[in-house]
C-alpha cells in the first residue's frame, strides 16, 4: 500500500513539473511573438526609432557627400527574406534603415556604396514640413548624380511612358521631386483599337486619369506631350514615331532621358525604347544621357516586375526604396489610373530601379525563348517587330550616309 502511494505521489510530480514547463513554454512562445508584433509596428511608422530584433548585427557609419548615415546589417536569414520579397537583388546586401525612413544605401559587387534615396537627417530630427518636403525635392537631383556621375545644378528631364500609368509605375520616385525641370511623353494612348467602339471610351478615360496624375506630381499641363498612337500600335507605326521622338528630343534638349528597357515586356516599350536610342545615337555629341526605368519582363513563363533583364554588360542598377509617405503617394497616383487597377495590382510600391541605358542590338531579340507580350493576342511577335526595326535602322543609316548627320 505504502509503495502504491509512493508511486502515485511520484505522478503526480512528474505531472505537475511538466506542467509547469508547458506553461514556460506558453509564456516564452507569447512574449516573443508580442516583442516581434511590437518590432513590426515600429518599422512601420515614420519618424521612430528603430528596435533592432536579435538577429540584426553589426551598426556600420557610411559617409556620402558629406551625410553620415548610419546603417544596420543583416544576417543571411533576414537577406534571403528581402529578396524573396524583391525588395534585394542577387549580389545586394541588405537596405539601410534609420528612424523610420530607408535610406535605400546597398554595397554593389565593387563594394562602393550607392546614395539611393536621399532624406538628409536634418529633415527627419526636426520634424518640419517645409525641410522634409526640400529633402524630397533633392532626391531628383541624387538619382540622376548618382546613376550619371554628373553635377545636375539645373537639369531638364524627359520621361517616356509607353502608357498612361508606366511613368507611376517606373519613375514616381524621379517625378515626385521638383528639383528638376520635368517633361512627360505619353507615347500611346493606351486603348487597343481591337476594343473597337469601346476604344474611345478607354482612351478618354486614361487621358482623364494621366491629367489627375500630372496635378498630383505637379507637372504643368505644357510639360506634357501625347503622342496618341493606339496601344499595341507602336510597332507598325515605328518610322513615324522616331520622327516625333526626334522632334520632341531636339524641341526639349533635355540633359536626361528617362526610357523603358529593350525587354520583350511590351512590344510599345520596345518600340519606345528603339526609338529614342535611334534619335540619341543622330544626335552624336548632343544626346542627352538615357536612363532606363524598369517595369516588366517575362521569364519562365511569369511576369517578373521591378527588376531589369538580366543581361552581359548590363551597368549596376541602382535602387531606390521608398518612404512610407512616397509609397503612400505613389499608391494614390496608381489608384487614379481606375481603368487599370486588374494590372497594377501586380506593381509593387516599395522600390524602383534605375540604370544607364546599355548599347543594344534591335535585330536580335532582347532573350532567348518566348517573348511576355508573345503570349498574348497582341497582333505582333518578336520577328515581326525585329524585322520592322531593321528596314528603320537600313533607312536610318542610309539617311545618316546622304545628309551627314
Amino acid at each position: 500500500m505504502d509503495c502504491y502511494l509512493n508511486r502515485k505521489s511520484e505522478a503526480r510530480r512528474l505531472v505537475l513539473v511538466l506542467v509547469l514547463v508547458l506553461m514556460l513554454v506558453l509564456v516564452l512562445v507569447v512574449v516573443l511573438v508580442l516583442d516581434m508584433l511590437a518590432w513590426a509596428r515600429k518599422e512601420s511608422e515614420p519618424g521612430s526609432d528603430f528596435v533592432l530584433p536579435l538577429w540584426w548585427r553589426d551598426v556600420c557609419v557610411l559617409e556620402l557627400d558629406n551625410l553620415k548615415v548610419t546603417t544596420w546589417v543583416c544576417d543571411v536569414r533576414d537577406e534571403s527574406s528581402l529578396r524573396s520579397k524583391g525588395v534585394l537583388g542577387p549580389g545586394h546586401s541588405s537596405p539601410a534603415l534609420k528612424r523610420g525612413y530607408e535610406y535605400g544605401l546597398h554595397l554593389p559587387k565593387n563594394n562602393s556604396a550607392i546614395l539611393l534615396n536621399f532624406l538628409p537627417s536634418h529633415a527627419i530630427d526636426s520634424g518640419t514640413g517645409n525641410d522634409l518636403l526640400e529633402a524630397m525635392a533633392e532626391r531628383s537631383k541624387k538619382i540622376i548624380e548618382q546613376i550619371c556621375q554628373i553635377q545636375c545644378r539645373s537639369c531638364r528631364v524627359v520621361v517616356f511612358a509607353p502608357h498612361p500609368d508606366d511613368e507611376i509605375i517606373g519613375a514616381f520616385s524621379l517625378l515626385s521631386g521638383a528639383d528638376v525641370d520635368r517633361f512627360l511623353v505619353y507615347v500611346t494612348d493606351g486603348a487597343p483599337l481591337k476594343l473597337g467602339k469601346a476604344c474611345a471610351k478607354l482612351k478618354y478615360e486614361r487621358q482623364k486619369e494621366s491629367e489627375k496624375v500630372c496635378a498630383l506630381l505637379g507637372i504643368e499641363p505644357d510639360h506634357v506631350f501625347r503622342l496618341g498612337i493606339p496601344d499595341q500600335e507602336t510597332t507598325f507605326q515605328l518610322p513615324s514615331l522616331t520622327r516625333r521622338i526626334d522632334g520632341v528630343l531636339r524641341e526639349l534638349n533635355a540633359q536626361v532621358v528617362l526610357l523603358p528597357a529593350y525587354e520583350g515586356g511590351h512590344p510599345d516599350h520596345d518600340s519606345t525604347a528603339f526609338a529614342v536610342h535611334q534619335i540619341a545615337s543622330m544626335l552624336g555629341a548632343s544626346a542627352p544621357r538615357l536612363l532606363e526605368m524598369s517595369l516588366y519582363h517575362g521569364s519562365e513563363g511569369r511576369m517578373i516586375t521591378g527588376e531589369f533583364l538580366e543581361q552581359l554588360a548590363s551597368p549596376e542598377p541602382l535602387l531606390v526604396i521608398l518612404s512610407e509617405e512616397d509609397r503612400r503617394l505613389k499608391q494614390e497616383a496608381l489608384a487614379t489610373y481606375r481603368s487599370q487597377q486588374a494590372v497594377l495590382r501586380c506593381f509593387s510600391t516599395q522600390s524602383e530601379r534605375f540604370r544607364l541605358a546599355p548599347s543594344y542590338n534591335f535585330r536580335a531579340p532582347p532573350h532567348p525563348g518566348t517573348l511576355f507580350y508573345e503570349r498574348f493576342d497582341w497582333n505582333v511577335t518578336g520577328h515581326q517587330w525585329r524585322q520592322l526595326a531593321s528596314q528603320v535602322l537600313t533607312e536610318s543609316h542610309r539617311v545618316v550616309q546622304v545628309c551627314g548627320y
